[in-house]
């Protein structure tokens, strides 16, 4: 089996790494009310009897598989961080001995889960819809006791890739056990024209997984919104399933929302002309469209001649967004 260099391989899973980094940090500081950051990345290659000969005690392990639709060999990806400490940093309780782990357990698959939504979108445009993330699953463990249970031979050939996850609260490490064979099968599906023509030199780690810039903090800057104009760029058309054929037809409403807030009656009482509405997205982060109020994509306002459009930038496979439609 050839080994690609770690900074070649890096360089093709920049876009996918990146956006888990983004939104992993957004979904689980916002499910858990606290400001979080990653430090420190490293990446290696090792076996899993080697991990596992340097990791004791409780462990929140969380499992996923990479699936491919050309193939029939799905592949594991694990990512495994010390109970205790995780629940120091998001202010949860997740020892073993505690009545509330389960609990917690159901706080933290619900961001998992909106995070793998979020990746298979993702990796629907870069793949041309062929990999997928699997729903994970999360359960406690204790190594190295239970590591007969995990899902990966002992001698296996694997990458490392290890963080700290730091919080106001506390700390944390976070590491992912991926095979050689789910980083080839990325590789392989990621690397193209696009990915090669990006231009420069494979980035560092560090620039993959770097910190989320710091906010400015104190009020508000109010300005007028600023979009780039369209280009009319030739695509592939996506064909449709022939099951639905005879219903291609008819309308469905689109909505592309820009954001959300709340606020108290009082507050709705107090607006008027020259009020700002503060909303829960970020400046330059996407906008959600939806089909018959179904998120079915994320995209960017641009300016159409002199209408308002939204360019997609990730959408879900076909097949989930036909589900969506019933």
């Amino acid at each position: 089996m050839v080994h690609r260099p770690l900074d070649q391989t890096l360089s093709v899973l920049q876009p996918l790494v990146e956006k888990a980094r983004t939104m992993g940090l957004r979904l689980f500081g916002t499910a858990f009310d606290r400001p979080l950051t990653l430090e420190d990345p490293s990446v290696t290659r090792t076996t899993l009897a080697e991990t596992a000969a340097r990791l004791q005690g409780p462990y929140l392990l969380a499992e996923l598989y990479l699936m491919s639709r050309e193939r029939s060999d799905p592949q594991p990806l694990l990512t495994l961080t010390p109970g205790p400490t995780l629940g120091e940093t998001l202010g949860i309780d997740l020892s073993p001995e505690s009545m509330d782990s389960l609990t917690h357990l159901g706080r933290l698959t619900e961001p998992l889960e909106t995070l793998v939504d979020v990746l298979n979108a993702h990796l629907a445009t870069l793949t041309h819809d062929r990999l997928y993330l699997a729903q994970p699953s999360l359960r406690l463990i204790d190594l190295p006791a239970d590591l007969p249970g995990l899902l990966l031979a002992p001698e296996e050939a694997l990458y490392a890739l290890q963080y700290r996850l730091t919080s106001p609260s506390g700390e944390t490490t976070v590491l992912h056990l991926l095979t050689v064979a789910l980083v080839d099968l990325l590789v392989a599906s990621l690397r193209g024209p696009a990915v090669e023509s990006a231009g420069g030199g494979p980035p560092s780690l560090e620039s993959v997984l770097g910190p989320e810039p710091a906010g400015t903090g104190g009020e508000p800057v109010v300005k007028p919104a600023r979009f780039a104009p369209l280009e009319e760029r030739p695509g592939p058309a996506e064909t449709a399933p022939s099951a639905i054929d005879l219903i291609l037809d008819v309308p469905l409403t689109v909505t592309v929302e820009l954001g959300r807030t709340t606020k108290t009656i009082g507050e709705i009482l107090a607006l008027g002309p020259g009020s700002i509405i503060e909303l829960d997205k970020l400046h330059g982060e996407p906008v959600d469209i939806l089909v018959n109020d179904r998120l079915i994509a994320k995209g960017e306002v641009v300016v159409v001649d002199d209408n308002f459009g939204v360019r997609i930038v990730d959408i879900i496979p076909p097949t989930k967004r036909a589900q969506s439609l019933r």
